[in-house]
């Protein structure tokens, strides 16, 4: 359960400053500490289901509060959400991933693949492509459907990438620069004692949509 989490967020949203922040250090230490916790706890149910995504340190897969203001006209210091990333070879990687949103009332799970590299969409394509039919069973399927709705892309083409045809049965899917499912969790189940026990069984019909894309980057890499 993330208790501590949704009550530091709530107030960190309402004192995005480095005063606040810095008079509430251990509050935000102990929220830290939570999100470790239940990321170790989500870790080992879903390798009870999902070997492949090896063996992982919590502290591998929670996204750094802190924000990277360089660049951005947006100057408040802090992320107002967290993160949780389960895939192989933890958040940094180019692998799917399994993801937890935690944010008072936006939270979600599901998982896939951001803005990936180049040569990881285009194998993406490729695959998408070639073994459309493999990938609408898996993402047609009573309980993917279900749980997850359908798979979406927060950016697309308007035409198809150079070199696709027109036409081609997934050529929506074709145009994606993303490939994102996810499903909204209640502040109630986030904190509930059980909640990493409900999520690895909701995330569980995510298994084949993941590994189909994971497939795809593992062929990119020659693997």
């Amino acid at each position: 359960m993330l208790n501590t989490n949704l009550s530091f967020l709530n107030r960190l949203k309402e004192n995005n400053n480095r005063e606040w922040f810095e008079a509430h250090r251990n509050e935000y230490q102990k929220s830290q500490e939570e999100l470790l916790a239940f990321a170790e706890a989500l870790i080992k149910r879903i390798q009870s289901f999902d070997p492949a995504i090896g063996v992982l340190k919590p502290k591998d897969t929670i996204f750094r509060i802190y924000r990277d203001v360089r660049f951005s006209k947006d100057k408040r210091p802090y992320k107002t959400a967290r993160g949780v990333v389960i895939s192989h070879g933890g958040r940094k990687s180019q692998f799917a991933s399994y993801y937890v949103h935690v944010e008072p009332g936006a939270s979600f799970a599901g998982g896939g693949v951001y803005h990936p590299a180049k040569p990881v969409l285009d194998a993406m394509r490729k695959k998408i492509y070639y073994e459309y039919q493999s990938f609408f069973d898996i993402i047609n399927h009573p309980e993917f459907k279900k749980t997850f709705g359908k798979v979406s892309s927060d950016e697309k083409l308007k035409r198809m990438p150079k070199g696709y045809d027109e036409g081609h049965p997934a050529d929506d899917y074709l145009k994606f620069k993303s490939y994102i499912i996810g499903t909204e969790i209640s502040d109630d189940w986030m904190t509930n004692p059980e909640l990493a026990d409900h999520l690895a069984n909701l995330l569980q019909p995510a298994k084949p949509f993941l590994h189909f894309i994971n497939e795809a980057i593992e062929e990119e890499q020659g693997g």
